[in-house]
């Protein structure tokens, strides 16, 4: 699992994963790379604003669960005022 990978390798598969064509890889990219514990969940957050809503949604919840450097709250935050009620719920 992506997971399971180091920080250099996990990063690149995620990035990968972030600009797949399928929502749901976008979502199982953003839902590995904050569970990894060699990567900064920040790294997630251009997640919240992706054009599909599961993705969002997905991003906002993993990173709503994530410990967050100060700076990063921000976009965090701006997810309550989505357009798609699954992405404020999970913000």
């Amino acid at each position: 699992s992506l997971a399971s990978l180091d920080g250099f390798q996990a990063s690149e598969v995620f990035l990968e994963g972030l600009h797949d064509p399928s929502p749901e890889v976008r979502r199982a990219a953003i839902l590995a790379w904050t569970k990894s514990d060699s990567l900064e969940p920040e790294g997630a957050l251009p997640a919240l604003n992706d054009s599909d809503a599961v993705v969002r949604s997905a991003a906002a919840f993993a990173l709503g669960r994530a410990e967050l450097p100060e700076s990063a709250v921000g976009p965090l935050l701006d997810a309550l005022t989505d357009e798609d009620e699954r992405v404020r719920f999970h913000a």
